[in-house]
């Protein structure tokens, strides 16, 4: 802040010399045309607030409209992010899916008053589909953002589409639930074993909200998830308990996916038990349902796991063809850990090439 210049008095109570009151006049007015200039030199709060200004601006200019019946498909690289708008009114539910093809994407979705309410990165995987649901509880523009975490990540496209867009009803309020519950849960199963035994309770809250919601294939989602941590908490059996009853809803509603994700993992509980023949059976049926629909990431891994199999079971040169098949899709996905995985287990084999 510039310094303010202080009446100087005279001892003899006379006033102020012509030179100091000439200098006083002077610095008095370069203080107010100063003052006046203020604002073309901000401070940093103002700086920032400008450029937070130009970003919204930039960000209102990219983001497009959204709407039922109208997908869109575009490319995305490695830390970019897209934006889309969607004007919902109250009580309006809302289902937005992004079919991921060659990057893995994270959905986000905030309220018109930029307050998040959602956020989805379910498997993080280069293929596949990400969803988001929501009920508007205010009416106005609310916005979808597509981005890549992964700066290195690369370049890949997706398409993002609204699903549904109408009323809400009893089951969709069901859903939403559901799916918080299920994000809740997937946030604990990594954690320590505390939380682990959390997110099996949250599951089981998301398993009974998806039921309600007659939604069948999240259902499977939610019961090969619980798997998944009963096998991290070192319960087998209990893993297989779930995958097997997931396997069969997946069959009836047709979701291939997650009957791939069934079998592989029934095959992986298999092999951990040391049943290996019931293990290679297991993946031997979901190899084709990958290929079938376009899986790459699901099918090196299957291959991989075969291999693995044949190696246990003493058949090397089996083995190496299933991991020869495996690599170069790995390479191709840009998968480098499974590449690194599959090149090690080439390695570990006595009839390598």
């Amino acid at each position: 802040m510039f310094n303010r210049i202080a009446p100087v008095s005279n001892p003899q109570g006379q006033g102020l010399p012509t030179t100091l009151c000439a200098a006083f006049i002077i610095n008095l007015l370069i203080w107010i045309v100063l003052s006046v200039s203020l604002p073309l030199w901000p401070s940093s709060s103002l700086v920032q607030a400008s450029a937070g200004a130009r970003g919204a601006a930039q960000s209102a200019q990219e983001t497009d409209s959204l709407e039922p019946g109208r997908p869109i498909e575009r490319e995305l690289s490695g830390g970019q992010s897209h934006s889309y708008k969607i004007t919902m009114i109250s009580g309006q539910y809302l289902q937005v899916v992004v079919d991921q093809r060659g990057i893995d994407v994270e959905l986000v979705l905030f309220t018109p008053d930029g307050k998040k309410i959602s956020e989805v990165d379910s498997e993080h995987l280069v293929e596949g589909s990400e969803t988001v649901s929501a009920i508007a509880e205010a009416p106005g523009a609310y916005l979808i953002e597509v981005r890549s975490a992964e700066k290195t990540a690369k370049t890949g496209r997706y398409e993002v589409k609204v699903e549904e867009l109408r009323a809400a009803t009893a089951e969709d309020r069901h859903r939403v639930a559901g799916e918080s519950a299920f994000r809740e849960a997937e946030q604990l199963q990594n954690g320590t074993l505390e939380a682990k035994r959390k997110s099996i309770e949250k599951y089981h809250e998301a398993l009974e909200l998806y039921r309600r919601a007659s939604d069948r294939r999240m259902e499977v989602q939610t019961l090969i998830n619980t798997g998944e941590v009963y096998r991290l908490l070192g319960e087998p059996r209990k893993a297989l308990e779930k995958y097997n009853e997931a396997l069969p809803i997946s069959q009836i509603v047709g979701d291939r996916r997650g009957e791939a994700q069934a079998l592989n993992n029934i095959g992986s509980i298999y092999w951990s038990l040391g049943e290996m023949r019931k293990a290679l059976d297991k993946y031997d049926e979901a190899l084709p349902i990958v290929r079938a629909i376009g899986d790459r990431g699901g099918e090196a891994v299957m291959l991989n796991n075969i291999g693995t199999i044949y190696m246990s079971l003493g058949e090397m040169q089996k083995a190496l063809d299933k991991y020869d098949e495996s690599l170069p899709i790995r390479r191709a996905i840009a998968d480098r850990r499974g590449e690194a995985n599959t090149l090690n287990n080439i390695g570990d084999s006595p009839c390598k090439r």
